[in-house]
Order: structure tokens, then sequence, then C-alpha cells
């Protein structure tokens, strides 16, 4: 069937040109003219180029799929380095209302909740209906214009709380400053009420 698909495409191109202008110019028509069977050598040319484009295309694949890897390796190394910095002892100067809470436990970048607390929230059925809540999420700081993108410096964790509430409207700094303590509040409160029971 392709033989024959070939074949008519080849008789159509003849019909527009001729076959010693067509063997000049393309290298599938090379050879035809001197042949005594050159729908064969047509045909056999074509295949040679397929061949040789998926041999090609393959390569290159293969190529992109490294560099896929490659950005994909340097994403997580670039996000777990901004998770190690994510400590209490860190952020307690843009967020002075957790300030001698926990340890050096990671905290959300905006109001400053733990994984622990998180994790128990969650665990007390605090979730979205979609399982959101139990662990932290990336969040461009930025999410507007040319800045719309997960780089090193444009991204953080942060609990999905402040992640749904901050959207791309409010900026980090009007996040922290009007929100995050009273995000912290409600957070801990919830999960007080939880370890009482």
């Amino acid at each position: 069937m392709e033989d024959k698909k070939l074949e008519i495409a080849k008789d159509r191109l003849i019909l527009k040109k001729s076959a010693s202008e067509m063997g000049d110019n393309w290298d599938v028509f090379k050879g035809m003219k001197k042949s005594e069977n050159p729908e064969y050598i047509f045909v056999d040319n074509i295949k040679k180029r397929h061949i040789a484009k998926k041999i090609y295309d393959r390569k290159n694949q293969t190529s992109y799929f490294i560099e896929y890897a490659d950005n994909l390796l340097k994403f997580y190394n670039d996000l777990y380095e901004k998770y190690l910095l994510q400590t209490n002892k860190k952020l307690c100067k843009q967020l002075k209302w957790i300030n001698g809470i926990y340890d050096s436990a990671i905290c959300c970048a905006y109001c400053g909740v733990s994984e622990k607390v998180l994790n128990g929230l969650y665990k007390s059925d605090f979730k979205t209906k979609r399982g959101r809540g139990e662990w932290f999420e990336i969040d461009r700081m930025n999410a507007k214009g040319e800045s719309n993108v997960y780089t090193k410096k444009n991204m953080v964790l942060c609990c999905y709380f402040c992640n749904n509430h901050k959207s791309d409207v409010i900026s980090v700094v009007d996040m922290r400053k009007y929100f995050g303590q009273k995000m912290f509040e409600f957070l801990m409160a919830k999960y007080q009420q939880v370890i009482k029971h």
C-alpha cells in the first residue's frame, strides 16, 4: 500500500517537472533517469530518507529527554534547597509571630505553619475535596507577566491554605503583612482542637 501511494505521488510530481530537472534538484529522484526501473529507485530513495529521518528524530528525541531530565533534576535540587531554607530560624524575621514556636521545623513561607501541623489537620479530615492540604505546595511568588515561571528565585513552598488564598493577585509582602499571621493563628487554633480530642 505504501509503495502504491509513493508511486502515485511520483507520477503526480513527474507530471509537473521533467525527470531530469527533478533529478538535479531532489535526491529522491537521483538515479531514476539512468535506471531501467525508475519507480524502484524513487521508492527506495523515499524509504532511505524516511529511515534517516526516523533515526534523526530518535536522536533528537533522546537529546530532548536528556535535557528534560537534567532540567527536572535541577528544578528538584533548587526546590529542595528552598525547602531546607524555610526553617523557623530563617523565616522568623519576616514572620515574627512564629518566633520561638518551633525549633527548626520547615515552615510555610507565608504564614509559618509547620508540616507537622498540616499533617495533623489533614488526618483529622481538615482537607479539601480533592485531598489537598497535607503537604506544602510550590508557589510562584510573583505570578504575573514574564515573572510567571517556576525559577529558584521565584518559588517557595507554602501550605495549601496560603497558596489558595494568595492566588496570583496578592503580593508576597501583602500576603505576609495582612494575612500571614491570621492564617497561622487560624490553623494553630484548629490544630489545638484536634490534639485535645
